[in-house]
């Protein structure tokens, strides 16, 4: 199954659908979804496959969306926006491949990536990792393993509330455009984001943008007369700071980018499973003794967790072939001399990695 959350807002009540890219098309799979009234979905009746995988969400005649700039009700949720997007608006995620169960959410962002990958020719793994790469040198943010807050009240990490940040942004930038048939004006800032998001591939394989200051604009630009009120998970953000966080795009190596995607993603997984289990345990309602066993055996996992992230970033590096190497040797090297970003701490972060003997496959 794949599973994720639409959002810009939060989109409730729209059509979600898997394609397998096959020779270049798009080739429908598994059950037709529609999102639930927190924007998640849930595809079935999937298999396996080394293609790649679009998910699209596409607006209806009945679809809502919850305005993330607003201040959440007592449950946790974001009050329903005044306009939802022109039904037809479409958003697409995107995996590598599909062989297990897996999560894919979808933001603009994400259509961000995507339409940067099927500028440059066509829709394969190769081309997704870039545009990735792309959207995570523009905001500094993993856009596909980045989950949308659906409810205030859970412990959303410092990505999470970055992240609703920057879809703020989305939504104070359509609030201000004058879109034909669309009020929201939603469908228009997609659409800006597209066109700008357009690469070219050098005679390197590497991905160029050729409209990076735009795009970084129009993201700065939804900064403009933004207000994040108080009682918002958005509101300890400083908003100038986050604004200047921006970065210009430049050339994505598929390999690299490749590389960073690898390390993020498991990264994610240790957060995330991290953070479920917080908002499970102060959520339990067990005797005091049954609960603080619960609460020591998390600690105890997620100390043990930590602690393997942290000897990867200590002790491992991508060697000339591409093989993740880890040992104890004292010699220091750069991933190629480029920084990867550790999308949970808040920044991008330069680390370096230590050079070993043992290769891991």
């Amino acid at each position: 199954s794949i599973t994720g959350v639409a959002a810009k807002g939060s989109l409730i009540g729209a059509y979600v659908q898997a394609y397998e890219v096959v020779n270049g098309s798009l080739v429908a799979i598994g059950s037709p979804s529609l999102t639930d009234s927190d924007g998640n979905y849930t595809i079935t009746n999937l298999a396996s496959t080394t293609n790649p995988v679009v998910i699209k969400v596409l607006v209806n005649s009945s679809t809502t969306m919850r305005d993330e700039t607003g201040i959440p009700d007592s449950d946790g949720k974001f009050p329903l926006a005044t306009s939802p997007p022109a039904a037809g608006t479409e958003m697409r995620t995107a995996l590598q491949s599909l062989t297990s169960s897996q999560e894919a959410h979808i933001t603009p962002y994400t259509e961000m990536a995507i339409a940067a990958a099927a500028s440059a020719g066509s829709i394969s793994s190769t081309s997704i990792v870039a545009g990735q790469d792309q959207v995570m040198q523009l905001i500094g943010l993993n856009p596909f393993t980045t989950k949308p807050i659906t409810n205030s009240n859970d412990n959303n990490s410092l990505s999470q509330k970055r992240m609703m940040l920057y879809l703020g942004a989305i939504a104070n930038k359509a609030k201000n455009t004058s879109c034909t048939g669309d009020s929201s004006g939603v469908s228009c800032v997609l659409e800006s984001l597209r066109n700008n998001a357009k690469v070219t591939v050098d005679s390197s394989g590497n991905y160029v943008p050729t409209n990076a200051a735009a795009l970084k604009t129009l993201v700065t630009d939804g900064f403009t007369g933004l207000s994040i009120p108080n009682g918002s998970p958005m509101a300890s953000l400083d908003l100038t700071s986050e604004k200047n966080k921006v970065s210009t795009i430049t050339s994505s190596d598929p390999t690299k980018s490749a590389q960073t995607a690898t390390l993020d993603s498991f990264l994610n997984v240790m957060r995330t499973g991290f953070n479920t289990a917080i908002t499970l345990a102060s959520k339990y309602t067990g005797t005091n003794g049954v609960k603080d066993n619960y609460h020591t055996m998390v600690t105890e996992v997620t100390k043990d967790g930590l602690g393997a992230v942290g000897r990867v970033i200590t002790n491992c590096y991508f060697n000339s072939s591409q093989l993740l190497l880890c040992g104890q040797s004292t010699n220091s090297h750069h991933w190629d001399n480029e920084s990867f970003n550790v999308a949970g701490a808040g920044d991008r972060k330069s680390t370096r990695l230590n050079s070993s003997h043992a290769n891991i496959s």
